[in-house]
């Protein structure tokens, strides 16, 4: 089940939200604030992070402190600010950004889309990791 945390100050954007993706079958927790949700994650991981960008004490800073304290943690920034000054947070490592208003299911494939990335890097290193071993595997055999 994919974890979600879901940062929102504004409750009645953040619950019908959460619901939503409760009721897909998606593990949520919301909370109003970054450091609140820093507090969150200090113990217990979550696969995405959704962050409202533009909320009360949350700038575009939020997104590298989430990424450098997190750094195998997605973010989705989903904020109703003009789209060319959240281009910045793609810079600082988000994954995807959102508009408000947006779809749930907007929503749904921006998070299915950072898991199968994460998903396929896997898979890639995986893969790379054994050529490497059998490149030298076969560099020991003798000629």
């Amino acid at each position: 089940m994919t974890r979600v945390l879901l940062i929102d100050d504004d409750a009645e954007q953040a619950a019908p939200v959460a619901e939503r993706l409760q009721s897909l079958g998606y593990d949520v927790e919301t909370t109003a604030a970054v450091r609140a949700g820093l507090t969150l994650l200090s113990v217990d991981r979550c696969d995405v992070i959704i962050l409202d960008v533009g909320g009360t004490g949350c700038g575009v800073e939020a997104v590298s402190r989430l990424r450098r304290l997190h750094p195998r943690t997605d973010v989705i920034v989903w904020s109703g600010w003009e789209w060319t000054a959240l281009a910045e947070c793609l810079d600082l490592g988000a994954s995807q950004v959102l508009l408000k208003p947006c779809s749930v299911g907007q929503i749904v494939l921006a998070i299915e889309a950072t898991q199968r990335a994460w998903t396929k890097h896997a898979v890639d290193d995986t893969f790379l990791r054994l050529k490497e071993r059998r490149s030298e595997e076969l560099a020991a055999v003798p000629a």
